[in-house]
């Protein structure tokens, strides 16, 4: 896959945010929540967080497409990591890891808590997401 244009990555995201968008109207329409008014729900903000994972995601992986779907759900999963529920399986591993779940696990460290991250995603989200 060749992208020639970073248009056409902006484009692909832009449809992807219109796609999601979309699927909030028709579950509030369903009268389904998505987390309602709580930190990990999906406003506007959250979606607009995962946009730019979703475009990073692809653009640092361009070649190749496996690596693209698996950069997409790692950061899916990385937004609903908690300390109770850890969702680490997907992330690179060793001391480069970008995760810091990863890398104080190399290091032979305690990882440090989840409270700190600032875009989170409740699983009941994720679960529709997927």
């Amino acid at each position: 896959m060749k992208i020639s244009k970073e248009e056409c990555l902006n484009h692909v995201a832009k449809r992807l945010g219109t796609g999601l968008r979309n699927k909030i109207k028709e579950w509030r329409s369903k009268c389904v929540t998505n987390g309602s008014r709580k930190e990990e729900s999906l406003k506007e903000s959250t979606l607009f967080k995962h946009l730019n994972f979703y475009r990073k995601a692809i653009k640092d992986n361009v070649p190749d497409v496996q690596k693209m779907k698996t950069a997409i759900f790692v950061s899916l999963f990385h937004t609903s990591s908690t300390d109770k529920a850890p969702m680490h399986n997907e992330f690179p591993t060793g001391l480069t890891s970008w995760r810091f779940h990863q890398s104080a696990l190399a290091n032979n460290e305690k990882p440090k808590s989840h409270s700190s991250m600032k875009t989170k995603l409740s699983a009941q989200v994720l679960e529709k997401y997927l």
